[in-house]
């Protein structure tokens, strides 16, 4: 078994240790709704959030959205063991906040949502992006002055 580290996971090291912060960008406080319910959900109970009328926001890495999905690299050197859950925090981070100057309408659309439930295929209660894109919508939300309800984990 080679290994070395592919061009890719040495993008991603080269990555961490070029980290900077990016600002939000200012409020806008011009959204219909003052507060959104924002549940977490494993793709495999994707049957439950639609019994209960849920719309489901798909993040996953390959076939989410990719203005919130993190780099496919990312996961695999995450599960991988080359790259730590800090690490990972930071890259998914950084991503997000590029993806605030690159897609701003589509984090504006989110904030006229009354519920969503964040998708991703890992397990429910596990280290996940899912969980990492709640706290910074929740942080873009309330710039905004929207208010985030988490809602929780929806599980059978």
């Amino acid at each position: 078994m080679n290994n070395e580290l592919s061009p890719s996971q040495i993008e991603i090291l080269k990555l961490i240790e070029e980290q900077k912060e990016i600002d939000l960008p200012p409020p806008r406080r011009n959204f219909d709704k003052t507060i959104i319910k924002v549940w977490t959900i494993s793709l495999s109970q994707w049957r439950v959030a639609k019994e209960k009328n849920i719309p489901l926001l798909d993040i996953t890495a390959k076939s989410g959205n990719p203005c919130f999905a993190p780099n496919f690299e990312t996961v695999i050197a995450y599960k991988s063991g080359k790259v730590s859950e800090e690490d990972y925090t930071r890259l998914y981070y950084e991503k997000m906040r590029l993806s605030l100057k690159e897609y701003p309408d589509q984090w504006k659309a989110l904030l006229n949502a009354s519920e969503v439930a964040l998708a991703c295929y890992c397990p429910a209660d596990v280290f996940c992006h899912r969980y990492l894109f709640q706290d910074m919508l929740e942080k873009y939300a309330n710039r905004h002055g929207v208010i985030i309800e988490r809602c929780g984990e929806i599980k059978k």
